[in-house]
């Protein structure tokens, strides 16, 4: 199986190229590492939600929506984003996270579902952002 690039029509790619490929096994364990991290971080907050925020169930399950709402949106965002060619889409996903962050962070009770809600949203927005924009500027598509 070989694959011609357009910015290289004189060569040509096999799979034991990519597989050979430092940027597939970057991409890979990115992937991977953040896959781990993601399903902890997603286990263990809806047990602290429950247990020490004491906030019912269904508002962790509008909880949920929103913060998955949250990374599709990002992984569509990442398209637009993708396109400025410098360094300021990673400050833009840096902003998001430290807003989500302190958002969270000030968090008191049940009380304050909607900051929890706004937390997780921006959170799952900027990890949606990087989920696909690290693989572009790998693969240097843009």
């Amino acid at each position: 199986m070989e694959i011609t690039l357009p910015s290289m029509s004189d060569k040509k790619w096999t799979c034991a190229d990519l597989l050979s490929s430092y940027r597939f096994w970057g991409i890979t364990f990115f992937f991977l590492v953040l896959s781990f991290i993601s399903s902890l971080g997603s286990s263990y907050g809806v047990y602290f939600w429950s247990k020490s925020l004491s906030i019912p169930a269904d508002r962790i399950g509008v909880i949920l929506v929103c913060g998955q709402l949250g990374y599709l949106l990002g992984m569509v965002a990442s398209w637009f984003v993708c396109r400025i060619k410098n360094c300021y889409p990673f400050y833009f996903v840096a902003l998001l996270l430290i807003i989500g962050v302190v958002c969270s962070f000030c968090i008191n009770g049940p009380s304050d579902v909607v900051r929890l809600i706004i937390a997780q949203f921006l959170i799952n927005l900027g990890m949606g952002i990087i989920t696909l924009l690290v693989p572009m500027l790998l693969f240097s598509a843009i």
